[in-house]
């Protein structure tokens, strides 16, 4: 678990556990490849790597409930496990901008997310 702070400065507790207790491992994925590692967020996303897609290559699936998805393809293991890890933070620090009123703010940092990915 994770104790960050909000965009008001306040402390909130984040979490990435395993998606349904681990259950989807080895199951077809988004991507019709095998699921390899599937995690869920406690303020709405989830992210999932997975093997053998289409092109024979990894890939990685990662979405904020309601906002967005977007998918990231690797050729290597090791190159798409890291991506993983760091999909992952940028995802948190998605989840933890406080919403400005016309959502302006968010919008751009998905827009960020996906250029980079």
């Amino acid at each position: 678990m994770t104790v960050s702070k909000n965009g008001r400065g306040e402390k909130m507790k984040t979490k990435w556990t395993r998606y349904h207790q681990g259950k989807s491992i080895g199951t077809k994925g988004p991507e019709d490849g095998i699921i390899i590692l599937d995690n869920e967020h406690s303020e709405g996303a989830r992210i999932t790597l997975e093997n053998e897609v289409r092109n024979g290559s990894f890939a990685i699936t990662c979405g904020i409930y309601g906002l967005m998805v977007h998918t990231a393809f690797f050729r290597k293991f090791d190159d798409a496990k890291k991506a993983f890890g760091l999909m992952k933070r940028g995802t948190s620090g998605i989840l933890r901008l406080p919403p400005d009123d016309d959502f302006e703010n968010v919008l751009e940092a998905v827009e960020r997310f996906t250029n980079r990915w």
